[in-house]
């Protein structure tokens, strides 16, 4: 609904909010402008929204932070002319209209005055002559408030709608910039757009509101799309290039964007250049990618480029036939963890190996751990085996079944911990430390040891918890899919959830990315919840096999189809984080 116009005359010489009113979004049109923009450089906003009482279901621990969030989406969209810069200050330090600060705080009012009936965040900037010289933003503190993507969400409570922070602070800092309401012009036009005045399912810019700041802020003709996108067809498991150039000044910048079918909007984080390889093709890849090219003097958007996906089929018998984690091996609760499950009605030959001293050392690998410890436990935390030299106990059989299966020899007498053992169906975990609190760097195997593939027992759903360092200290998995054809898995990168298990010093933000045989890197995720639309198949698959969900979007996932082969995982911390941290990998049922 409109704005009370009693109360824009109270508020003059200008008020924009967003409002409580669901509708239908319409058709793409065109953006609407106010009439003012910044002179140029930094707008420089105080944050003072401080910190809700529980974390926020995007992971975010203080309101000023999902703040941060908002801003850097509307500054990638931004020429030369304009960025937004931000700072934090207390909740209860002043604020005013006019005192040439721009400030975003919650409020009961707005600086004296009455919120508008249903308004949820208001805008009042102050501005001479078309430009604006101050823009102060207040969130509605009477609703109830988190900040997620996606649909907007209902309460369980009084509170009624629990409403999304960060895209009414987009919807409120494109005010600022100068956006106005475009299903409010004269004529209203019909387009989808985060800037229309009523709040919705809408939680990402627009292709309207894109065209809107670029046009604001970049200087015409400043850079422009020479070689557009071109539209492909892959089948699952296939690797797929988008090409895009720029015609303008150097230095010219790439970002790129995914729209799933009937889908936001998402930016790729990992994507800035003028190519994007998409590896190991899946379903949820299918969509719309397109480049915003920019460089000093302003931004162009490419045109669309779709991208098809092929399935194919899924065989049966194919599995996991090994996987293998190299890792920091510490003292106390920082040792190396592997979880592994038998399923099926069968007992299973399972050779367990640790690797590390002299011959982790002949491959290159330096602050190996000297000499590792292995033991093997069910799943009440009864230790079933042990071993601290592979060769001292049922060595020849352990040789055996190394060769059969194609793992490198272990040197004779080596310090080297290796198990041969048969387990029935159920969970085990494996640990591997160092005799003598030593600590290093340690490489754990588990392969399938039965003789003959058996349909009545699998090995699977395997996982290493582990110490996350920097540079060549991070977790890193190794694994081989064996039969005839490709298999279907869920991989993840756990980190703030295992802070919500009791896991002391939890890696605060993971990523993983999955490499092939030479090492190619085939497919990145930062945050699990990235792109939105592949959250419903994420939380499904889980479900399937029993794993516990994600709701910190910090941590990292991806469903991938993968052919015969050896692949690895690398789990590293965002920004060069440290911590504790889990990798897992997860056979999907067959569909």
């Amino acid at each position: 609904m409109r704005i009370n116009a009693d109360f824009l005359r109270r508020l003059a010489p200008a008020v924009l909010c967003i409002v409580v009113t669901f509708a239908a979004m319409p058709r793409l049109h065109a953006f609407s402008r106010i009439g003012y923009n910044w002179l140029g450089g930094n707008v420089p906003y105080v944050l003072q929204l401080g910190s809700p009482s529980d974390r926020l279901s995007d992971g975010s621990t203080t309101w000023d932070e999902v703040a941060v969030a908002a801003c850097a989406d509307l500054n990638i969209y931004l020429g030369s002319r304009a960025r937004i810069t931000t700072s934090v200050a207390s909740p209860d330090a002043p604020r005013a209209r006019e005192d040439h600060v721009n400030s975003v705080a919650f409020g009961a009012d707005v600086f004296g005055l009455e919120f508008s009936d249903r308004a949820l965040a208001v805008t009042v900037p102050f501005s001479i002559q078309g430009s604006v010289l101050e823009a102060d933003i207040v969130v509605n503190a009477a609703y109830a408030w988190d900040s997620y993507r996606g649909n907007l969400r209902l309460g369980t409570s009084a509170a009624g709608t629990i409403y999304d922070l960060r895209r009414v602070l987009v919807h409120e800092f494109g005010h600022a910039l100068g956006l106005d309401h475009p299903d409010q012009a004269v004529p209203a036009q019909t387009v989808s757009a985060i800037m229309n005045h009523t709040i919705s399912n809408v939680f990402t810019l627009q292709s309207d509101d894109i065209r809107g700041l670029a046009t604001l802020y970049s200087a015409n003709g400043s850079v422009s799309v020479g070689t557009q996108p071109v539209s492909q067809t892959k089948r699952v498991g296939e690797t797929v290039t988008f090409s895009v150039s720029g015609v303008g000044a150097a230095p010219i910048v790439y970002t790129w964007m995914f729209i799933r079918p009937g889908g936001e909007p998402e930016r790729l984080e990992n994507a800035r250049g003028s190519t994007l390889t998409l590896g190991a093709v899946q379903p949820a890849d299918a969509g719309i990618y397109r480049a915003l090219v920019a460089n000093a003097g302003g931004t162009a958007l490419s045109a669309d480029a779709v991208l098809t996906v092929q399935p194919v089929a899924i065989a049966p018998t194919a599995r996991l036939a090994n996987i293998a984690t190299r890792g920091f091996v510490g003292t106390g609760s920082n040792v190396l963890i592997t979880g592994f499950v038998i399923s099926g009605t069968a007992p299973k030959s399972i050779l367990l190996r640790a690797i590390a001293g002299p011959t982790l050392s002949g491959f290159g690998v330096t602050g190996v751990l000297p000499d590792p410890q292995l033991k093997l436990f069910d799943s009440t935390g009864v230790t079933l085996a042990q071993n601290a030299n592979w060769s001292d106990s049922n060595g020849p059989a352990i040789a055996a079944a190394a060769s059969r299966l194609g793992a490198f020899a272990l040197p004779a007498g080596s310090n080297d911990a290796a198990l041969l053992v048969t387990l029935p169906p159920g969970s085990y975990t494996a640990e591997i430390s160092g005799l003598g609190s030593s600590t290093g760097v340690a490489l754990v195997e588990a392969y399938d040891a039965d003789p003959a593939t058996s349909s009545a027992s699998r090995l699977g759903n395997l996982s290493t918890r582990g110490s996350v360092g920097t540079g060549g200290n991070i977790l890193i998995a190794g694994l081989v899919v064996a039969g005839p054809g490709p298999r279907t898995f869920l991989v993840r990168g756990i980190g703030p959830t295992l802070a919500n298990f009791g896991v002391a010093n939890a890696l605060n933000d993971t990523v993983i990315t999955l490499h092939d045989a030479s090492g190619t890197q085939l497919r990145y995720n930062d945050d699990w919840d990235t792109p939105y639309g592949a959250m419903p198949a994420f939380r499904t698959a889980a479900a399937e096999v029993g794993a516990f969900g994600l709701q910190i979007r910090r941590d990292s996932a991806m469903i991938v189809t993968l052919a015969p082969g050896n692949y690895s995982v690398q789990l590293g911390g965002f920004g060069e984080a440290v911590g504790v941290a889990l990798v897992e990998v997860y056979e999907l049922p067959n569909p």
